[in-house]
């Protein structure tokens, strides 16, 4: 019987399975190390059990290439869709953002202009409400928020969805603790340089999870880029942040 086989393809699934655990917790998302180690570790078997042949070598050789293609479409997702870019022009600490303008969960256009004098802004850019790490993330901002608020902040949501389904998602949450604007031509995630293009040309281009905070001159003071999609900031991180730039309540979402 090829027990070491049948041990490569049942780590490999382990593996998989273990991605959603592991993205969820703070420690493990922002390198997914466990799974990988998993899927790493269950083709160093496959390759054993292939070099060393025990029992049906069909079998074996099915258990074999059964492994080495869930290994390898996990490493196709890995650096495909899991796994950002780096775009070197994207905002940095010190510079000024570049204009650009939203539009609200309201329908109002927001432009970056209105951002200035209003108090520290932090901007999230999200991938969607279908993201778990970005549902995650926005979710948690409740604990903080109310803190952020009070110390002039404001917290921004923008993500390339349509206005319908912002505004759909804000009924689906309706305690979310952030102001909801969309992009939805992608225009601003181009010239932040925050794009994901998942499929390159083919398919549609997210944005990259990012945290961007500014003060009350438009000034970038911190930013948080994701690595992997998984990765997002600690929510205790972001209102440290936030709290060394107090100033007058901003005017987000009001009528």
């Amino acid at each position: 019987m090829p027990i070491l086989a049948i041990a490569s393809f049942v780590v490999s699934f382990i593996g998989w399975v273990s991605y959603v655990p592991v993205v969820k917790s703070p420690k493990y998302r922002r390198t997914l190390w466990p799974t990988r180690v998993l899927l790493y570790g269950s083709l160093l078997m496959a390759c054993a059990a292939f070099a060393l042949p025990s029992g049906s070598p069909r079998l074996n050789m099915w258990l074999f290439s059964a492994t080495c293609a869930s290994f390898s479409l996990f490493t196709l997702m890995y650096y495909i869709m899991i796994k950002l870019p780096v775009h070197p022009d994207r905002p940095h600490v010190g510079k000024t953002i570049p204009e650009f303008e939203v539009t609200g969960e309201d329908g109002k256009a927001l432009s970056s202009d209105q951002f200035v004098g209003k108090g520290p802004v932090l901007f999230i850019f999200f991938r969607g409400f279908w993201c778990m790490s970005c549902d995650d993330e926005l979710r948690r901002l409740g604990e903080v928020h109310e803190t952020i608020k009070a110390k002039g902040g404001e917290i921004v949501a923008v993500c390339i969805e349509p206005l319908k389904t912002i505004q759909e998602g804000r009924k689906n949450y309706p305690a979310l603790p952030v102001f909801l604007a969309c992009d939805p031509d992608g225009s601003v995630i181009r010239k932040l340089n925050l794009q994901h293009a998942t499929f390159g040309k083919v398919g549609k281009a997210l944005s990259i999870p990012a945290n961007v905070l500014i003060d009350s001159k438009g000034v970038v003071q911190w930013v948080h880029y994701s690595e992997i999609v998984s990765d997002r900031p600690d929510p205790k991180l972001v209102l440290n942040k936030v709290l060394q730039f107090g100033s007058n309540a901003g005017v987000f979402g009001k009528k």
